[in-house]
């Protein structure tokens, strides 16, 4: 959970069903689309493989590292309070980013245009369990979640 190291009571009720069924949603969509139907990956056929492949897997990196990195964080025994340090000091879900990141570099391996539409609505759905959690630590730590909402980017790492 985004902020704390006890993240399990600050979750959405619904965050891991949302999460394995939006993962096994895209994947399905993207090997459909990306490799058998082609219902929207037309434009794979234009552009040159050595485009959208190395920048998707640097994309797909970046997202690993962000998940990694707040997993490692989160999980750390020794964290209490509100976390701002490491990638919560760039970014406040870098868990749910990391993960929309891993996805975009899916996406942008094959270019699959309804992949990304899903990939959309997938964001909505992240950004409206990370809203309901910001509320929970609001509540467990008023001011200085409000302070570390104020310094730190929702989902622009900056």
């Amino acid at each position: 959970m985004p902020g704390h190291s006890e993240h399990s009571q600050d979750e959405h009720p619904l965050n891991h069903t949302f999460q394995i069924l939006a993962i096994v949603c895209f994947v399905l969509l993207w090997i459909s689309d990306s490799f058998f139907f082609h219902f929207s990956s037309f434009l794979s056929w234009y552009i040159p493989w050595f485009i959208p492949i190395p920048v998707g897997v640097v994309v797909l990196f970046l997202g690993v590292y962000f998940a990694n990195s707040a997993h490692h964080t989160v999980f750390d025994p020794n964290q209490e309070g509100v976390i701002d340090s490491g990638v919560y000091g760039r970014v406040r879900h870098p868990m749910y980013l990391g993960v929309l990141l891993v996805l975009l570099g899916i996406i942008l391996t094959t270019l699959s245009l309804i992949t990304l539409l899903l990939w959309l609505i997938v964001f909505i759905g992240y950004n409206h369990m990370a809203s309901y959690e910001e509320r929970v630590l609001i509540q467990r730590f008023g001011d200085d979640y409000r302070e570390y909402q104020r310094r730190v980017s929702k989902w622009l790492p900056i």
